[in-house]
């Protein structure tokens, strides 16, 4: 009662009993339980119009940097990855990919990837993009836990791959944790996730994880009490089932150990520029697991997870409105880069525009079915 006289004076004047300590009447006590609905009712629809403000801005940001325009608020942080951990309790984990080339670039496939990444996998912790691009490409990218790293002159080595140009792009998935290395932010990541650029996720990424843990290990701790040194690990799914070279797994997507996968992943960087014939990534991996099956490689493990559920590779259109009928997708969704020319831009706008879960404006600027990509 103390507390609606002050909100509302007016009611000492219909019952003055109000004013003293006497009981109120019974139509005071109704005019007070009607006051004390309207007031809860109030706050929670105030609360409710908060929210929605606050995602309608999320919203306008998220447009305006797949636009690139820059904000124009003196308060609007700056990407310089400071704090970006804070709050985030999928800190041991990092999700990594790599996007090079000016075709690259051009393209809106790092804003689809990051997106799916958050939205349908539902995963709040960093994502580290590694490019060739100018600064001002990825400026600003949807939020403090996307980390840019510019990639280092002396990486870029252009003498092995003159009739592959793509692959001097490729050795770049083996550097990752050395870059990742270079970002103080990052120090307390202890598992990577590589994911190619044309790949998006279209479930929990929590959920992928758990049961390749349970299935795989692909997290588990390293016996520190051990004399012997652990042994380098890189998990890979098999190959795509309709690809018409057998090689030994799909480069696509692959999880690294922070503390022990370089030996892997030098193993295979080597091999691509051994000046062999294995310059392709997968050559040089299946060369790779080749050795170690020779044991002529005794300090590296390869392990081949099966693709069952978790990953789809849409090859038509006929493939991607099926998919569509019930909006539910696999953890991994590959629309290849390559070799998938019979798919239609327009079927393609809207896959990815149901996997994405895009706003009306944002389905309406028409960035999100471009696919194909040149080196």
């Amino acid at each position: 009662y103390e507390s609606l006289k002050t909100m509302f004076p007016f009611i000492t004047k219909i019952d003055p009993r109000l004013s003293s300590d006497k009981q109120p009447s019974k139509r005071t006590k109704g005019i007070v339980a009607l006051l004390t609905f309207i007031v809860a009712y109030s706050s929670l629809s105030l609360l409710s119009l908060d929210g929605d403000k606050t995602e309608n801005f999320d919203e306008f940001s998220l447009v305006r940097s797949l636009e690139g325009v820059s904000s124009d608020t003196d308060d609007e942080p700056s990407n310089n990855n400071e704090n970006a951990l804070d709050g985030v309790e999928n800190h041991k984990r990092a999700i990594a990919m790599i996007s090079f080339g000016e075709s690259a670039a051009e393209s809106p496939l790092v804003e689809r990837a990051i997106l799916s990444i958050r939205r349908r996998g539902e995963f709040d912790g960093p994502i580290v993009v590694i490019t060739d691009a100018a600064p001002e490409r990825y400026e600003g990218l949807f939020d403090h836990n996307v980390f840019v790293a510019e990639s280092r002159e002396e990486d870029m080595i252009d003498d092995y791959w003159k009739n592959a140009p793509a692959m001097k792009y490729k050795r770049f998935k083996m550097l990752i944790l050395d870059y990742i290395s270079m970002i103080p932010e990052l120090d307390d990541v202890e598992f990577v996730y590589y994911l190619d650029v044309d790949m998006m996720l279209g479930a929990p990424f929590e959920d992928l994880v758990e049961e390749l843990q349970e299935r795989y290990g692909i997290e588990n701790e390293i016996d520190e009490s051990s004399t012997s040194e652990p042994v380098s690990t890189l998990f890979f799914f098999k190959n795509f089932e309709r690809s018409r070279v057998k090689f030994f797994g799909c480069g696509g997507f692959f999880i690294m150990n922070r503390k022990t996968s370089q030996v892997c992943l030098d193993y295979w960087r080597e091999t691509m520029e051994s000046k062999t014939y294995f310059t392709f990534d997968q050559q040089a991996l299946t060369r790779v697991a080749d050795q170690i099956k020779d044991g002529i490689i005794t300090d590296c493990k390869l392990t081949v997870m099966d693709l069952e559920h978790f990953i789809s590779y849409p090859l038509s259109n006929e493939e991607l409105l099926d998919m569509m009928k019930d909006s539910s997708y696999t953890n991994l969704i590959h629309i290849f880069n390559t070799g998938a020319e019979e798919i239609d831009v327009s079927v393609t706008e809207q896959f990815v525009s149901d996997v994405l879960r895009l706003t009306d404006e944002q389905r309406a600027m028409h960035k999100f079915g471009k696919n194909i990509i040149t080196a």
